[in-house]
């Protein structure tokens, strides 16, 4: 089963993130791949470069939303945390065409 060249570059990524001690932002993108692969296996065919990206939005939105609700709460630690996650995301976001249909 061939890889999107998107999901490759997502484990490159989460690994040198990971060794460099940014656990938050590896553990983002740990999470995009762990969806991947699931819906891969469940799908028995390889996710496309579009639908991990589509993942990889739709993971940063979602931790941009924890981090703003941490922040509110007065937990500025998990809202870093959160924050560094999205930002970590922010390279696979879909690639949208200007004026395309």
């Amino acid at each position: 089963m061939d890889e999107a060249p998107v999901l490759a570059d997502l484990r490159a990524a989460r690994d040198n993130l990971s060794a460099r001690g940014e656990e938050a932002a590896a553990a983002a993108l740990g999470h995009v791949i762990g969806g991947a692969e699931h819906a891969e296996y469940k799908e028995g065919w390889p996710w496309s470069d579009a639908q991990v990206r589509s993942l990889a939005e739709l993971t940063a939105r979602r931790l941009s939303d924890e981090a703003d609700l941490y922040a509110t709460a007065g937990d500025a630690a998990r809202a870093e945390a959160s924050r560094r996650g999205a930002a970590a995301l922010e390279a696979y976001r879909p690639i949208r065409h200007e004026g395309g249909t």
